[in-house]
């Protein structure tokens, strides 16, 4: 083991303040993508057209994993 292998990562306050900052604007963007998303799904033109339909599902899924994962690492405790 070497020294660099020892070293545990120091964050100061205002860089986990940051980091909050970020995943709650990650998490607000999300949920707009998510809103905008299932309101294309609910429109005729899509439901219509197969591989639209398809292509919005499968981003919804997508935005849908991101707002999981987030939530996970939002109640994960901090490492320090």
């Amino acid at each position: 083991m070497t020294a660099v292998d020892t070293l545990d990562t120091i964050i100061d306050e205002e860089t986990i303040h940051e980091i909050s900052v970020e995943e709650k604007r990650l998490f607000d963007v999300n949920e707009s993508i998510k809103r905008a998303l299932t309101e294309l799904l609910n429109c005729d033109t899509v439901r219509g057209d197969n591989s639209m339909r398809m292509w919005a599902q499968a981003r919804l899924m997508e935005t849908e994993k991101e707002l999981r994962s987030g939530r996970r690492r939002k109640s994960s405790p901090c490492m320090e």
